[in-house]
């Protein structure tokens, strides 16, 4: 008798993993640049239009914005985003992340 067994290498398997963990961060950080516009309270609109995402690298993305009331607005300044802004979106981006696991 003649067997065969194929089995992927060790760097195979690495790189797949590597790509699934990619791909899950670029997700998650996309998800969370278009949670935090969204959680942004408008009034003229500067603030929400001064958020920026950007990759640095293949597991680093930039979420950030240089508007400079941001951090008062994020301290729930404002009455329409009285919770502010980072923290609902990120529990926003979290329960996506939980929803998408169970699927």
């Amino acid at each position: 008798m003649f067997f065969i067994k194929a089995r992927p290498s060790a760097q195979t398997v690495t790189n797949q993993l590597a790509n699934a963990v990619a791909d899950i961060v670029r997700q998650v950080s996309r998800d969370l640049y278009t949670e935090v516009k969204r959680f942004t309270p408008k009034r003229s609109g500067r603030a929400r239009q001064n958020w920026r995402y950007r990759q640095r690298d293949r597991f680093e993305y930039n979420v950030s914005n240089k508007t400079p009331y941001i951090a008062s607005l994020d301290a729930g300044y404002s009455k329409k985003a009285p919770d502010g802004i980072v923290r609902p979106a990120v529990k926003e981006v979290a329960n996506k992340l939980k929803r998408r696991r169970k699927v």
